[in-house]
């Protein structure tokens, strides 16, 4: 699985979450928004969450803190894409009003593979 990360046509930093959002891949996409944050300079991040069936703890963890992080430094941190199950996942849990959700996704036009490295996918 290769990762889509990068700026929208629209200039706003977009991440497409994987299928599982879990431990394994969670570290990845953590130093991707934190190199889209910094690099890219992006005040507003899209969460493309379209493939999204799985959340672990881990998963779950690493979206609270990116909202807080998004928040601390005035960026915008929206969820795109939402199945019905993720969605009740979030409200079950609690911290569904933490995050804006909408329901199109954007689809990412300039990836932005230097800020990653070598390495362009979480496995």
């Amino acid at each position: 699985m290769n990762a889509n990360i990068g700026l929208s046509d629209q200039g706003f930093g977009y991440i497409q979450l994987p299928a599982r959002f879990d431990f394994a891949c969670a570290g990845f996409y953590r130093t991707a928004l934190a190199k889209l944050l910094v690099h890219a300079h992006a005040a507003r991040v899209v969460l493309d969450m379209s493939e999204l069936t799985y959340v672990d703890s881990v998963g779950l963890a690493t979206l609270i803190s990116w909202e807080r992080f998004c928040k601390e430094r005035a960026t915008e941190l929206v969820l795109e894409g939402c199945s019905k199950e993720i969605r009740e996942e979030l409200k079950l849990l609690g911290v569904y009003r933490l995050f804006s959700v909408q329901e199109a996704a954007h689809k990412m036009q300039v990836p932005l593979p230097h800020l990653l490295g070598e390495r362009a996918s979480p496995a």
